[in-house]
């Protein structure tokens, strides 16, 4: 974040446009139509220009103007996600278990980890009680758990 007054608004400005536009992208995903996916392509250029006053922004903008086509590909594609929230999520719980705990002792600790971590991730996805699993795991009745999984995954 800008620490020159002068920046902050700029930044402000910036941001402002383009959560506008992340918005409108959302908007288009539930209703894409062909005048839309026109306009939108055409505002990402309005919005993503250099501004001569600020050097750090105007390097993130021109990083973000050469992956254009990435970054629309949602328009010939509504149902591609605009973000990686559910992968970077997944990803920040082991480092987060990491935090805490620093380490396992052994490569076999460090499998258990993953495996259980995996689980509650999953059961959380699935909306599954975690805790009814560990208690049917533990009760020696896994049988109904899968059979929930199973129909949560294939509807």
């Amino acid at each position: 974040m800008p620490v020159v007054p002068g920046h902050q608004d700029i930044c402000a400005d910036f941001m402002k446009n383009y959560w506008e536009y992340y918005h409108s992208l959302l908007d288009y995903k539930e209703h894409p139509t062909e005048k839309t996916k026109e306009t939108l392509y055409n505002k990402f250029d309005q919005i993503f220009v250099p501004d001569k006053k600020y050097a750090q922004l105007n390097t993130c903008i021109k990083r973000t103007v050469k992956n254009k086509e990435q970054l629309l590909v949602v328009l010939d594609n509504p149902a591609i996600p605009l973000h990686n929230n559910s992968s970077e999520l997944g990803a920040r719980q082991k480092a987060r278990k990491r935090d805490i705990s620093y380490h396992t002792m052994t490569q076999k600790g460090l499998k258990i980890q993953d495996a259980w971590m995996t689980i509650v991730q999953t059961g959380k996805k699935l909306g599954i009680d975690i805790y009814s699993y560990i208690k049917n795991v533990v009760n020696n009745k896994p049988k109904s758990l899968v059979e929930k999984i199973y129909l949560s995954a294939n509807g």
